[in-house]
């Protein structure tokens, strides 16, 4: 499976001292191998405020540059049609669960509370065009993968949480 876009939605508890001005990160792991590292930030938003909803899109070339897992990379020059991997997207050869861990970090010591999170995605994957070939297409909607619920503290300072969260699709 080849994934082409993620998509977290991101809830901070509504409480007083929940949000946080430091920058939160999710750090997408494939079987420890960290494919990406995701800067949850909207520019111009105080993100991560108590109460806060937010969602994070991350897609295409620039921000999910190809990352293969079993599927071995063509030598330089050599072509297949359709080729064997898609232009871009992150593989996971055996799906996600047990293979796929994001990891919530805060970057500082302002304590953030995590209330929950929701994963989508959408998969590229092979398709049949209009001439009767087949290439990569990405599916047109987001497929839900997974929600974590429970109120976590994260920070860098162990007084006021922990340094990170793993979250285990």
């Amino acid at each position: 499976m080849w994934i082409a876009a993620i998509r977290l939605k991101v809830l901070t508890k509504d409480a007083r001292y929940a949000g946080t001005d430091d920058l939160v990160q999710a750090i997408f792991s494939r079987d420890d191998h960290v494919v990406t590292t995701f800067n949850l930030d909207k520019p111009g938003v105080d993100d991560h405020e108590p109460g806060d909803e937010r969602r994070y899109v991350l897609s295409g070339a620039s921000n999910l540059p190809r990352d293969t897992d079993q599927t071995v990379e063509l030598q330089p020059g050599v072509r297949e049609d359709p080729m064997p991997y898609p232009p871009f997207g992150f593989e996971f050869s055996n799906g996600l669960d047990d293979h796929l861990v994001i990891r919530l970090q805060v970057v500082g010591n302002d304590m953030w509370v995590k209330d929950r999170v929701d994963f989508d995605i959408k998969q590229i994957r092979l398709v049949n065009t209009a001439s009767n070939t087949r290439d990569w297409g990405v599916d047109p909607s987001w497929s839900h993968v997974k929600t974590w619920n429970p109120d976590v503290r994260l920070s860098l300072d162990p007084r006021e949480g922990l340094p990170f969260m793993d979250l285990h699709v």
